[in-house]
């Protein structure tokens, strides 16, 4: 029978809450009832990452509204909803809104904790690539100008010497630099480098042109 761990979370919007977080408790899952309906969805701004199960047959709750008041940080609020509506046409509405799931009701114990399994799953790679992403831009923020204009230059492929050409600097100049980049970003390697911009999403072309007043830039 598919599981999930103990230190998984569960925010429930919506009705029977007590049932649901028997439910979640019997998998493993700590459940945190979101209070106020769709306007306490902003809570969840600041919370740890978790799962959005939402009960669109309970009283004042909309898909469209829940969907439209949940945090921007939606990487980390993965959303599975729960109905008695069988209609294939409802199925397809939550989904086009975001959902990663559609459970009917009565709730089986099996087909929930199968859909929660994916979910976490799902949740547990974004968390990582969202942290990498944020060490890596703090690394990259902690480069000077130039430091990060020799880091777009090489993720854009270009050589030392076509570097040093557009930005108005000696090619020792540029290694320089280059050196010093790598160090703060303690990586050994080219390819480590290039690899961390990416994770960061650091845009090659928006290395400045603008040459160098003096070697020391």
């Amino acid at each position: 029978m598919p599981s999930t761990k103990n230190n998984q979370i569960v925010y429930f919007v919506g009705s029977d809450s007590e049932a649901t977080a028997r439910l979640l408790q019997s998998l493993g899952i700590v459940s945190r009832q979101v209070l106020g309906g769709v306007a306490g969805l902003d809570q969840l701004r600041d919370r740890e990452p978790g799962c959005v199960l939402i009960d669109i047959d309970a009283d004042g709750i909309d898909a469209a509204a829940v969907f439209g008041a949940l945090p921007e940080r939606r990487a980390g609020l993965p959303v599975v909803v729960i109905s008695a509506q069988a209609e294939m046409s409802a199925v397809v509405d939550v989904m086009r809104l975001g959902a990663c799931d559609y459970i009917s009701k009565p709730l089986d114990r099996n087909t929930v904790a199968a859909s929660l399994t994916r979910v976490f799953d799902r949740l547990r790679d974004e968390t990582a690539a969202y942290r990498r992403r944020q060490c890596a831009l703090a690394a990259i923020a902690d480069l000077t100008h130039r430091e990060q204009d020799i880091l777009r230059g090489l993720v854009a492929g270009r050589a030392n010497k076509t570097l040093a050409h557009d930005l108005g600097l000696s090619v020792r100049t540029v290694e320089m630099h280059r050196s010093h980049l790598m160090a703060k970003l303690g990586v050994n390697s080219l390819a480590r480098a290039i690899r961390l911009a990416f994770e960061a999403g650091l845009d090659p072309e928006a290395m400045s042109m603008a040459p160098a007043v003096s070697e020391s830039a």
